[in-house]
């Protein structure tokens, strides 16, 4: 019985002394933590012969959308069966449009058409000097719905040359210079009755099903075409890294009092940057 007692203090002494050492050591040298707080990641269940079933969060951070003025898409149709103009009226005429804010994309379908024909006529000849006469029939049309935007015509009376090849070209000068004066100053895209905007979407960064990306871009291009006013959405361009998708948009301005990133924001339910 004494052994007993005699036991009992030295053992609790040899408890607080082991207690005082863990203490220490404790201190001096401090253990990380059993794991470190972050992110929340999809927990896998399952087990035996039943198949494991992934148990994914929802993305963290919700898409974004942004918009940029965007530029509409003119074609040009020249028509002229006696070779009165060459390859610089058209590439005078491109540059007065794209001057003006439009665009040509090659391959793609206009939003716009501008046809021009022209129609010479001998006046006069005496041996080999040539006298011309002739006009020039302009038309805007909007693509969509194949409205007559503007037109002109334009009518001239060239002046006799020797040969008729220089005949033609004398003409041409008096109708291809009010032509591209009038294309300039009266085709201007505010006139159109259509605008083009290209509509940036981000989403986020944090991935998790392979392939949702083309139902994400899908139903962002099915929603902005159900929009009313709106002629068709398109995507341009995609950035798989950083999931970032760029479209464009044509669409009836006046349809939309609010804006076209208003109105596909409310309709997608994005929220706009």
């Amino acid at each position: 019985m004494k052994n007993l007692i005699r036991f009992l203090p030295a053992l609790a002494l040899g408890v607080g002394l082991a207690l005082s050492v863990t203490g220490c050591s404790t201190v001096s040298n401090p253990q990380p933590p059993p794991y470190l707080p972050g992110p929340p990641q999809p927990q896998s269940y399952g087990g035996g012969s039943r198949s494991e079933v992934q148990l994914a969060t929802v993305d963290p951070m919700s898409p974004e959308m942004w918009e940029a003025v965007g530029q509409l898409n003119i074609s040009l149709k020249v028509t002229d069966e006696l070779n009165l103009v060459d390859t610089r009226f058209d590439q005078s005429l491109r540059g007065r449009l794209a001057t003006s804010g439009f665009t040509f994309i090659p391959g793609e379908a206009p939003d716009l058409l501008l046809a021009v024909a022209f129609e010479p006529e001998l006046f006069d000849r005496a041996g080999n000097y040539y006298l011309y006469k002739g006009t020039a029939d302009a038309e805007l049309r909007r693509c969509v719905d194949g409205k007559l935007l503007t037109g002109n015509s334009f009518a001239a009376k060239g002046e006799r040359k020797l040969g008729q090849a220089e005949a033609l070209r004398n003409l041409r000068g008096k109708l291809v210079e009010p032509l591209e004066a009038w294309v300039g100053s009266a085709i201007k895209p505010e006139y159109m009755g259509i605008a083009a905007s290209e509509l940036t979407l981000a989403l986020s960064f944090f991935k998790i099903f392979k392939g949702r990306d083309q139902d994400k871009v899908n139903d962002f291009i099915n929603r902005t075409q159900s929009i009313p006013g709106v002629i068709y959405c398109r995507l341009l361009s995609n950035d798989p890294q950083p999931r970032i998708y760029r479209f464009r948009v044509v669409y009836y301005p006046e349809k939309m009092p609010e804006g076209l990133a208003n109105a596909v924001a409310k309709a997608c339910g994005y929220p706009l940057r």
